[in-house]
């Protein structure tokens, strides 16, 4: 047999090869911007802290249930103002609607929907239809530039205070920011790549801990010219000190050991990378604290008495038809 490869056989190697080096698709995980373009947007954060203590022991059983936290909806329209030579944009956002629930032991602090006619005439509604400004990179890293106006727009009491905090700087750069972008030098990607990033835990866990986020592409789908790229992400709790980790409070310490604790920290984007718009996003951690102890002299058959703690937070983000 004649030591050559016959021709057939070269022509279904390099069709193979051209195959599995071209149809892995790839995506470019970048917001564009084009001026004058305007979308409206809703962002859902929740801030909750579950407490529930059950003593089957005491007869008749008793159970103490609370809640505290906040829960905010804002629906917004977004128009590009201007884009600089690194992509980077400038944008006025203007308030269109806000639900915002705060709760303290199940007792109602705040309660305002732009949506219910009996709140169109409080205070607060005049926050509706204020604007400000941001500045927001292809990395989709956010930041305020100009907000006094929305903060200034309701000034007495509690209502006051509330719109000072949804219009703090810090609040619009958490609001505007999609965490799930890799860094631009980095952003044109495979499906199945992935990347990560150390983060410090939010306020409220019973003990500060970094956790490593690790961001996959998940899938490439749909037409060449405007196909969409879903990212999943999935935290676990890290070794390496995130670099915000001097800011976390202290937690409760020793206390904190007395808890089996479950936590799961998730997320998802989908983006349309014919127009380099995020169509969803959403990031969510929930952490569980269990805590049982057969009361002095057993239970009787009955059961521990048991504590259960519950932490979420979450953002979301998606467009408004």
């Amino acid at each position: 047999m004649s030591g050559r490869t016959p021709l057939w056989l070269s022509v279904i190697a390099v069709c193979l090869l051209a195959c599995l080096t071209g149809c892995v698709k790839q995506a470019n995980l970048t917001l564009n911007f084009a001026p004058e373009d305007t979308t409206t947007y809703k962002v859902s954060t929740q801030m909750i802290k579950d407490f529930r203590f059950e003593q089957p022991s005491l007869t008749p059983p008793k159970i103490k249930d609370e809640q505290s936290g906040t829960t905010v909806d804002i629906t917004f329209e977004q128009k590009i103002d201007k884009v600089q030579s690194d992509g980077t944009a400038l944008a006025t956002v203007t308030v269109k609607g806000i639900a915002y629930v705060a709760k303290d032991k199940d007792t109602v602090k705040f309660d305002f929907d732009s949506t219910r006619q009996a709140d169109k005439g409080k205070p607060f509604a005049k926050a509706i239809g204020q604007s400000y400004t941001i500045k927001i990179s292809p990395a989709g890293v956010a930041e305020a530039v100009d907000a006094r106006d929305a903060r200034n727009s309701v000034t007495a009491g509690y209502e006051g205070k509330v719109a000072k905090a949804l219009f703090s700087d810090d609040r619009i750069k958490k609001r505007h920011s999609i965490l799930a972008l890799p860094d631009i030098a980095k952003s044109t990607l495979r499906a199945g790549s992935s990347w990560s990033r150390i983060v410090g835990s939010p306020p409220g866990l019973l003990t500060p801990k970094s956790f490593e986020k690790t961001y996959t592409l998940e899938s490439v789908e749909g037409p060449k010219g405007n196909r969409v790229a879903t990212v999943l992400m999935n935290a676990v709790e890290s070794a390496e000190p995130a670099p915000d980790a001097g800011k976390q409070a202290a937690g409760m310490g020793i206390f904190a050991n007395m808890f089996d604790a479950t936590e799961t920290y998730t997320g998802k984007m989908v983006l349309e990378l014919g127009t380099g718009k995020v169509l969803q996003y959403n990031e969510k951690l929930v952490a569980t604290y269990l805590a049982a102890e057969e009361p002095r002299g057993g239970s009787g058959g009955k059961g521990p008495d048991t504590l259960t703690m519950r932490l979420t937070q979450s953002t979301s983000m998606e467009i408004v038809e």
